[in-house]
């Protein structure tokens, strides 16, 4: 059969044989771009073909053949493919790299970050420890030697106030390491949550009553509530953490005989709990490191703490699936509010919580 430009379907599909027709009906010499053709060869296979058509006239300047000088251009195409492929191959590799290096950098960022908060943990948790023990073991150190020196000359009540200094002292030793024992349990998740059923107002009764006494009634503690606040389930324990460093903070750092409320509602699900002062407030500047181990506000001086119990606090509210938040500015006292969804809630569901997902 003989081949036909003007109706080969591979022609018409490139639209090669739009400039065929003007060789073989205008006379024109055409210019084909190669274009991809099915050759049968054993096996058969697609080569990139184009050329030049020199349409041939008669004197009247009629068409009497057109002659066609081919251009093979497969290899070149080939090639270009190749190359193609090659260039796009090196584009992903090095995308990839890329995109490694940046990893790379941004772990290592990260790890030099980590290892400088690190050191700055340490430098803090030195400094307080240097700080926070000193004094109660100077205090310890210096009745002792006056009770070894002058036991038989001092008074009775000379000597209760000796023993009172160093109770205290080895009181305050002993609370910062139960401090810094607990973030380590608390970090490491192995602090246990047990919750249950809670008589709450009963609960906060008891540790108001408990910090009354600690602080032999500093200031005089109020408790206010509203609403129906039966039927809390929740842990005993970190709820007795959460309330207790918030209201001997706030009795704390506050002047002797100021007033502080310990205010409790319900709303839904959740116990709002707001424990609020007249004390010596917290600096604009600190509020944003308070939850940080080892941070204290600039304006606490000389009263002593740990820079740990907040840390503790949020992380006992966090364990519970709940919230906390201050509204302080320095001398103008400070409010603490604790949202804790602890009520229509069993204690099934709340053991169901692992401190890895509120922490």
């Amino acid at each position: 059969m003989a081949f036909n430009p003007l109706k080969d379907p591979d022609l018409i599909k490139t639209g090669a044989v739009n400039l065929i027709r003007l060789a073989f009906d205008e006379g024109q010499t055409v210019d084909v771009p190669p274009v991809p053709f099915p050759v049968n060869t054993d096996p058969p296979q697609t080569r990139w073909i184009g050329g030049v058509l020199y349409p041939v006239k008669d004197v009247e300047g009629r068409v009497l053949e057109v002659v066609t000088v081919h251009n093979d251009i497969t290899e070149t195409k080939r090639a270009e493919e190749a190359m193609l492929t090659l260039n796009h191959t090196l584009e992903e590799r090095v995308a990839l790299r890329t995109a490694e290096l940046e990893a790379a950098r941004k772990e290592l960022n990260e790890a030099l970050l980590a290892e400088r908060e690190l050191g700055e943990l340490k430098s803090r948790f030195v400094g307080m420890v240097s700080h926070e023990f000193r004094t109660p073991l100077g205090v310890t150190m210096s009745a002792v030697e006056v009770i070894r020196h002058y036991d038989e000359k001092l008074s009775a009540d000379k000597r209760r106030e000796l023993c009172d200094d160093i109770y205290s002292a080895t009181r305050n030793m002993a609370s910062l390491m139960e401090h810094v024992l607990l973030l380590g349990r608390v970090e490491a998740g192995k602090l246990g949550f047990k919750p249950m059923p809670l008589n709450l107002v009963g609960l906060i009764q008891k540790i108001v009553d408990e910090q009354q006494s600690i602080s032999e009634s500093r200031c005089p503690i109020y408790i206010e509530t509203e609403g129906e606040l039966d039927g809390a389930v929740g842990d005993e324990a970190l709820i007795r953490h959460i309330l207790g460093n918030l209201i001997s903070n706030a009795v704390k750092y506050s002047p002797t005989g100021e007033r502080v409320t310990v205010r409790i509602e319900r709303k839904g699900v959740s116990a709002i709990c707001s424990i609020a002062d007249r004390g010596i407030g917290i600096p604009e500047k600190d509020q944003e490191h308070l939850f940080e181990s080892f941070n204290r506000a600039s304006n606490v001086g000389d009263i002593p703490g740990t820079g740990l119990g907040l840390v503790i606090v949020k992380r006992c509210v966090e364990f519970h699936g709940g919230s906390i938040t201050l509204v302080s500015a320095a001398g103008q006292g400070t409010t603490f509010t604790v949202v804790l969804p602890v009520f229509e809630t069993n204690a099934d569901d709340l053991s169901s919580l692992t401190l890895g997902e509120h922490i």
